[in-house]
């Protein structure tokens, strides 16, 4: 059963499953308005568009001017510019969340805090801090307020949901102490083996691919260049991509090659742990040997899928018709944020990581062609085991969600962009097809869920979508699927303020729910440094969550398995 509803001219929802009538009257009215995607724009009553992700002076603004940023300096956050990574700078707050709670402090963030706290931040990156904007000028004049005792509520309603068949908590917890704690050296070996991290043979294949891979970036924009003339519309956005990705090749491969005491240090402590869990699997919570060789047998990308995080949180902007991402008030009730990753077949060394599990590689391929030709179909089981897998994942997600009370889901096409990328085309339709039929399977059961609302992405995979449903029996859906072409975001905040109980679903990837990165480049990055996950954390409350502010990712009694007990 389907039908489409039409909310207000251009804006049709379709419903999937029986659905009561007191459900969809509050859907349409929550879906009133709701503006469509936004690109990451901002726009208000001016009409003029901004962006924090180009680089054009005359749309762009302080990169310092992003609604989250305020949210931190008014909690006191020193800023002295150090980087906790490359383009990802340090967040310290000189008290916790659970002291400043014990008074009765309030922040507003608004057009006058966001001045105020631009002029005593100082710049991480002069090159993005190039426009002077009245803020009410970007953000508008509405005021976002909470309460400290608030907003140490939200940090403590964050939870780790582990697939425990991959990622047993108790290893999740230990690991992270360790992930958490060095995050560089972590970070540039996310595609490295558990097991192998510390073995300096297994360090430098990773790193020759890892080089490989940045080369051939490098090539390209190099390529790109060659076709670029300054009068080109987005030259200047070429330009700051070209020179910022440069710069970081260069301190990428620096710190690869860097061979000092203190990655000794790292190497020996992390071959310990290795050791710890090796002679003693069951302490870490593993079934077996078995079962610890294959945990550790994976890198940080790879178990990285096998987890969501959570935490209840606001977003401070909305988007409303023509207006996008303006300050609004504070909803009537939190969105529960649900961060997950999905299976990576972007990157280089990633791709050949995951791939090689399920495709056959093409007798004829070389190292210098693309991945993408390197394989020519699936192996035996391969798009069997793929979809057991996304299954796992997202079983991680709903569980998150039913943990927080979810009732209204705002999904997004999670691992069907730009992790496609290298995915052979003779295994495309059958990789997105794992990713729906594995929600499709697990709405069979009752998650506590009212209405599952998703934007399936661009038409073809709308379409796509649309007819994997036509040769689907609704009747076996626990709850109403409601296809849309909504702002996921600004649909959670209408939700949200109708006193519903909204999840919004932010594609993540390692650095985040491993190491407690959540964002990412969220605070300065543009152009290609500043995407979904990036705005999703620059406009909410989500930073919350982040290592120096929580101690979520180590806290053994906030990670949890994302089976039930009975299960």
């Amino acid at each position: 059963m389907s039908r489409s509803v039409e909310v207000n001219p251009g804006n049709v929802i379709h419903i999937f499953g029986d659905i009561k009538e007191s459900d969809e009257l509050e859907l349409k009215t929550a879906f009133e308005n709701v503006g469509g995607f936004s690109g990451f724009k901002v726009q208000g009553k001016g009409r003029k568009k901004f962006s924090a992700a180009l680089y054009r002076r005359e749309s762009t603004f302080d990169y310092r001017l992003r609604p989250a940023a305020a949210m931190l300096h008014l909690l006191g956050r020193v800023s002295d510019c150090a980087m906790t990574l490359e383009g990802i700078p340090d967040v310290v707050l000189p008290q916790s969340l659970s002291e400043l709670a014990k008074g009765d402090g309030t922040i507003t963030v608004d057009a006058s805090s966001m001045s105020k706290a631009i002029s005593a931040m100082p710049t991480a990156d002069p090159s993005a801090s190039i426009g002077e904007v009245d803020p009410s000028t970007v953000w508008g004049d509405k005021k976002f307020t909470i309460t400290h005792k608030e907003l140490n509520t939200l940090e403590q309603s964050g939870r780790i949901v582990c697939d425990t068949d991959s990622f047993p908590t108790k290893f999740y917890v230990s690991l992270a102490k360790l992930t958490t704690k060095y995050i560089s050296y972590y970070s540039t070996r996310r595609v490295q083996a558990i097991r192998s991290c510390g073995t300096a043979e297994k360090a430098l294949e990773i790193i020759k691919l890892q080089e490989e891979g940045l080369k051939r970036t490098e090539e390209a924009l190099q390529k790109l260049g060659t076709e670029k003339t300054e009068e080109d519309e987005d030259f200047e956005d070429w330009a700051y991509e070209y020179h910022k990705n440069k710069e970081r090749i260069n301190r990428f491969k620096g710190s690869l090659r860097e061979d000092t005491d203190t990655i000794a240090r790292i190497d020996s402590e992390h071959q310990q742990f290795v050791s710890d869990v090796l002679a003693s699997p069951t302490a870490y919570g593993f079934k077996d040997a078995d079962h610890c060789e294959s945990t550790l047998s994976r890198s940080l990308n790879e178990l990285s899928s096998s987890v969501c995080q959570t935490q209840k949180g606001y977003f401070m902007v909305s988007g409303i018709g023509e207006d996008m991402n303006q300050l609004c008030e504070r909803t009537p009730t939190p969105v529960t944020f649900l961060s997950a990753a999905g299976i990576d077949f972007c990157t280089d060394v990633s791709t050949k990581i995951e791939g090689d599990k399920y495709f056959t590689i093409s007798e004829t391929w070389k190292p210098e062609q693309p991945l993408q030709s390197r394989y020519s179909g699936w192996k035996e089981g391969g798009a069997d085991a793929l979809y057991e897998r996304v299954r796992s994942l997202y079983r991680c997600i709903f569980r998150s969600a039913q943990l927080q009370g979810v009732t209204h889901p705002c999904m997004l096409p999670m691992g069907l962009g730009v992790f496609l990328e290298n995915v052979p085309d003779c295994c495309r339709s059958e990789t997105k097809t794992a990713y729906f039929k594995a929600q499709l399977s697990l709405l069979k059961e009752d998650w506590g869920f009212t209405a599952y609302c998703i934007n399936a992405g661009p038409p073809a995979l709308v379409q796509f979508f649309k007819d994997i449903m036509s040769g689907f029996d609704t009747r076996e859906l626990k709850c109403p699927i409601v296809l849309h072409s909504r702002d996921v975001k600004f649909l959670a905040v209408s939700l949200a303020s109708r006193n519903l109980s909204p999840g919004y679903l932010n594609p993540s990837d390692a650095i985040a729910v491993l190491q407690g990165l959540i964002g990412y480049y969220w605070e300065i990055g543009k152009g290609s440094s500043y995407v979904g996950e990036e705005d999703f954390a620059a406009t909410s409350t989500a930073v919350l969550s982040r290592v120096n502010i929580s101690n979520l990712h180590i806290d053994p009694t906030r990670v949890v398995p994302a089976h039930h007990s009975g299960d």
